[in-house]
């Protein structure tokens, strides 16, 4: 159940004044009340309502430090932003931040995504395009801990001014991971977000060597299918381990395999000056 937590404001804070929907953000983002749901002021005390004070001396120093600011959160409607030309008219003026721009465009609208991975396989950002115009992107950030697993996923969404500048960050996830837990699914959830990480650093392994070996040996896609099927096969047990258990020996293979003596004679196919094909595999396995 939730608490009320009070305590005093005092006057060097925020020059004697809270903005609201500014604290709130920023409470939001800093993670150190637990629960969070909203905030109160009340006379020089202010109230914030969540289960529990996290982090205490972080939640001080964030109050501390916060500036009150009369234009934040003022309605900044959707018609300030290039995905406003594509709006319904019955939407235009929607503030931005409750603006859901898949469902309130126009209806000869639609829109395409790139999205972008990190290194380690998970989604860094996704950019919304509408007649080749950026209009919106959602932002990943993850807290991991040390053996890379998973504590907590945030999804941030911006939409695109008609400069090119990005408006304020709107979250639309924010969600908390705990993999000891028995009780909760966090456990199979976490696992389950790495097993896709990794399956996509392998699907893009896949799709950069079928465009390396096609060009670097002239081959049509029929013909490099053949050409790589062999080597899929001989590390299909390898492959199976760095998916499922996150295994390091197929990098450690690979790293040592002799390309004067290897089968596969394609791995030894130079993208740059003393960097191969193997080079690449072993630095996608390396994150």
């Amino acid at each position: 159940m939730a608490n009320l937590i009070s305590y005093s404001i005092t006057e060097d804070t925020a020059n004697g004044a809270v903005s609201p929907n500014k604290l709130h953000q920023e409470i939001t983002d800093d993670g150190s009340v637990s629960g969070f749901s909203g905030l109160n002021t009340n006379g020089d005390s202010l109230e914030i309502l969540g289960d529990s004070i996290t982090d205490q001396p972080s939640l001080d120093a964030l109050v501390a430090a916060h500036v009150y600011d009369a234009n934040f959160g003022v309605a900044t409607t959707i018609k300030d932003f290039i995905i406003g030309n594509y709006t319904d008219p019955y939407y235009i003026n929607q503030p931005f931040n409750l603006f859901d721009f898949k469902n309130m465009l126009l209806r000869e609208c639609a829109t395409s995504k790139k999205t972008y991975k990190l290194a380690n396989g998970r989604p860094q950002k996704a950019e919304y395009y509408i007649d080749g115009i950026l209009v919106a992107v959602i932002y990943w950030t993850f807290t991991t801990t040390a053996s890379n697993v998973v504590t907590n996923k945030k999804l941030e969404l911006v939409y695109i001014r008609p400069d090119n500048s990005e408006s304020d960050k709107i979250l639309i996830k924010n969600k908390d991971f705990d993999p000891t837990d028995q009780s909760i699914d966090d456990g199979a959830l976490v696992m389950k977000e790495r097993v896709d990480a990794r399956n996509n650093i392998l699907e893009g392994i896949k799709a950069n060597l079928a465009g390396i070996i096609m060009a670097g040996l002239g081959k049509t896609m029929a013909e490099t299918v053949v050409v790589i099927r062999p080597f899929w096969d001989e590390y299909s047990s390898q492959r199976s381990d760095f998916i499922e258990l996150g295994a390091e020996n197929w990098r450690t293979e690979m790293a040592a395999l002799d390309l004067g003596v290897t089968a596969h004679t394609w791995l030894g196919i130079e993208l740059a000056p003393t960097y191969t094909v193997r080079d690449f595999i072993v630095e996608k396995l390396t994150y």
